[in-house]
């Protein structure tokens, strides 16, 4: 009998224009599509009739829903073939397509094209395809630098080239114009900064004065959008072009004497980066934890209770809240000697599953035995490791941690294997 090949059509345009067509490029391809795997239905080719349609988004990336929800039916055995019209409908970074191809081979589904004869199946087709997918993301870098050479230019003439346009302003024929609704409290958003002294004092005054930075989807200001607009020079009639910038058509909203003074407060500034915070950082979660509102990190603070500040007491607090005016998370801040025990806790458990703990074991050249009496005696264990390897550890075998108000979910990484995740929860419900 004749094996049957479940093939599914894939489809993408990158811009939504003609979308709204009742024939349109997507409906053209699946078409295409259908009668090229008619045309082999001797072979033992057949249509699924879901359809996986990308209106709109470019192919640069793998960040689209129909292909996400195709590449779920690929993992979950429902598919043996995927047919596109051309191979850049796939993808056209090579890195992606090649990523994508290595999970079509390891779940044994095949790819092919109408207007190209690929057979991914022989070392012949592989080579042709790798040859296609390059032309294809050579063509895309080469459109991405003609863009932004044209937008490089547009600047240097003072124009706005696009994008979100500048709180104050309005776009009217793709030039900038002041809007006298929202301008003055530019103004005041540098006045304050000049008063308060900090971007956080500035955005609670904003919100607490009912000025919204997007009123039509109610989001206030946050500390990253009033620091960012204390250093756009587009308020004072220039357009930013990398470390230049250069004289703007449209008219300042700042002028040069209130610019220079919040110019001169922001240099006395000093900002590490996160890379030189997160190495002096004592946090044993750092990285890991997430928060259940907002889905934002959880940084690490701290607090000293005595005059010296030697003592510190560990916070782990939601960084989207830290950034708003005024706190509208429910989860906020959850202190570190709190949590951390717990996560520790929890993770001592999943080390216990015997595939762990032989690894384990095998890891610290000492036999499994020994390995479960250590972690019978967590605090023990806990304190034969230095904090950098409690962080790498930790690192290792968890995902995420969700913190909710009044709960917490550790999401262990288990690489896809069930029968791993079967003993952890095995042994962790009989403990």
């Amino acid at each position: 009998m004749q094996q049957v090949i479940r093939c599914a059509v894939y489809t993408r345009k990158s811009v939504e224009e003609g979308l709204e067509q009742e024939f349109n490029t997507l409906d053209a391809q699946r078409m295409a599509c259908e009668a090229y795997i008619a045309a082999k239905r001797l072979e033992g080719w057949t249509c699924l009739p879901d359809r996986y349609d990308d209106g709109g988004y470019s192919g640069g990336n793998l960040k689209r829903p129909a292909f996400q929800r195709l590449m779920d039916d690929v993992r979950a055995g429902c598919v043996d073939m995927i047919v596109c019209y051309k191979i850049d409908r796939l993808s056209r970074s090579l890195l992606d397509f090649t990523q994508v191809f290595n999970e079509l081979e390891k779940h044994h589904v095949s790819f092919s094209c109408v207007t190209q004869e690929l057979n991914t199946s022989t070392s012949m087709g592989r080579m042709c395809m790798n040859l296609l997918m390059t032309f294809a993301q050579f063509e895309r870098e080469l459109a991405s630098e003609r863009t932004s050479d044209k937008m490089a230019a547009t600047r240097r003439k003072g124009i706005w080239p696009g994008g979100t346009v500048p709180y104050g302003y309005k776009r009217i024929e793709k030039r900038l114009v002041v809007d006298p609704d929202t301008a003055p409290n530019v103004v005041k958003i540098f006045e304050w900064y000049l008063e308060l002294g900090t971007p956080k004092l500035v955005a609670k005054r904003l919100t607490e004065n009912g000025i919204l930075r997007f009123p039509e989807r109610n989001k206030p200001f946050d500390t990253v959008m009033v620091a960012t607009a204390l250093r756009n020079c587009v308020y004072i009639g220039r357009v930013p072009l990398k470390n230049e910038s250069f004289k703007g058509i449209h008219e300042p909203i700042i002028d040069m004497d209130l610019w220079d003074k919040v110019a001169a407060r922001l240099k006395n500034v000093e900002f590490k980066p996160r890379t030189e915070r997160r190495a002096t950082s004592p946090a044993l979660l750092t990285g890991l934890l997430r928060c259940g509102h907002c889905g934002d990190a959880l940084s690490y603070t701290w607090t000293g209770k005595n005059r010296s500040g030697q003592i510190r007491y560990g916070y782990y607090t939601c960084r989207k809240d830290m950034r708003r005016g005024v706190s509208t998370c429910s989860v906020k801040s959850v202190p570190a000697q709190l949590i951390e025990p717990l996560v520790e806790s929890e993770a001592v458990a999943f080390l216990k599953t015997p595939t762990m703990l032989r690894a384990l074991a095998g890891e610290r050249h000492i036999s499994p035995f020994e390995m479960r009496r250590q972690l019978d005696s967590p605090e023990e264990f806990w304190t034969s490791l230095t904090p950098a390897a409690k962080r790498e550890l930790l690192s290792r075998i968890i995902e995420t941690v969700t913190v909710y108000e009044s709960s917490v979910d550790i999401k262990f990484k288990v690489k896809g294997d069930k029968r791993l995740m079967e003993e952890f929860k095995n042994e962790h419900h009989g403990n």
